[in-house]
């Protein structure tokens, strides 16, 4: 079976002269980060009240609506794991963009939230895998939030 890694989709992006050696910059620190970097801090849950992920909740960013769309998915089912796969098929996402809107979400809570928790629970599997999850109270107080 083929690793997400080995099935890369390549696409061609236009980006104006002057930003190319940014992406370039960009697209390096992706490649070094690895997924358990991506994955937020796994006492997330406790730091986010209802202020918070109502916030999250209106900003129109594609990076914060997939992570509100992850919510939507782990508040279905509260306690059990999803790995990237689960929530690939869940989302209906390229396993690149997910992973790729997971990293951005870490960059956007550093400069917006002035911390890099998550609002869910990150664990990594004995095989490595990440999983993510939300408990009872935090899946509540999101439903809440979303109506």
């Amino acid at each position: 079976m083929m690793s997400p890694k080995d099935e890369q989709e390549f696409i061609q992006v236009a980006v104006p002269a002057q930003h190319v050696m940014a992406v370039y910059r960009l697209l390096a620190e992706l490649e070094q980060e690895p997924d358990a970097e991506l994955a937020g801090t796994n006492d997330a849950p406790a730091a986010w009240d209802a202020d918070k992920l109502a916030r999250l909740a209106s900003t129109e960013l594609n990076t914060t609506k997939t992570v509100t769309r992850i919510l939507d998915v782990l508040c279905q089912e509260p306690g059990r794991q999803y790995d990237m796969q689960d929530l690939v098929k869940a989302l209906s996402m390229e396993y690149h963009s997910l992973r790729g809107n997971l990293a951005a979400f870490t960059r956007h809570l550093n400069t917006h939230y002035d911390s890099d928790t998550w609002p869910m629970h990150v664990a990594e599997s004995s095989g490595g895998a990440m999983l993510y999850s939300l408990d009872d109270a935090t899946a509540a107080l999101w439903r809440s939030v979303r109506g």
